[in-house]
Order: C-alpha cells, then structure tokens, then sequence
C-alpha cells in the first residue's frame, strides 16, 4: 500500500494506491493521522484489491470523521473496491451511489 497526499484549498487529498488487504493492518495510526483535518477526501482509484481489512480501515476513518464533526468524501473507487463495497452494502454509509459516484 502506498499513500500520497497533497493540500489545496483546506483539503487534504489522500490517494491510496496498490493493495488494501489485511497486510496493510499496521497503516492505521498512519491513517488517521493523515485524515485527521477538516475535510479530507481520499481517492481509491488505484487500490486494485481490498478484503474486510481494509473495508473496516476506512470505515474506522469515517467514524472517527463523523465522531469529531469533520469531512471525509470518497472521490473514485477503483472496480475491486466498488464491488467490496456492494458486497458489504456501504455505498450509502459513504454518502455513493450504487455506481461508486457522488450523487449529483
């Protein structure tokens, strides 16, 4: 798993990249850390796998956002991630369509 980050206009834009899997357990402090600001957005376009590991990361990012009032968006899911995410029904948790799109 690789992340690159970068801040333009108050938003911290995170992009995961390569595996999202239970090897990658250890990047939760990391992550946190990283979607700790006001309004984050993280781009899943490049995480070309994901198990349940890496489904309850981003969901632990989403709570702890939520707990502290922040903002957390998915910008893009990559096709493997889009269909973690109809498998465990969390398109709507994440504020998606069924498509893995920000509603209009």
């Amino acid at each position: 798993m690789e992340m690159k980050t970068h801040s333009a206009d108050g938003v911290m834009h995170l992009a995961l990249q390569g595996e999202f899997t239970i090897y990658d357990a250890g990047i939760k402090d990391e992550l946190l850390a990283l979607c700790a600001g006001p309004r984050v957005e993280i781009d899943l376009s490049q995480v070309n796998e994901i198990d349940s590991v890496g489904v309850q990361l981003l969901l632990l990012v989403l709570r702890q956002a939520q707990m502290q009032q922040r903002s957390l968006r998915l910008v893009a899911l990559h096709p493997a991630v889009n269909t973690m995410f109809e498998l465990y029904d969390l398109h709507q948790t994440f504020g998606l369509d069924n498509n893995g799109e920000l509603p209009s």
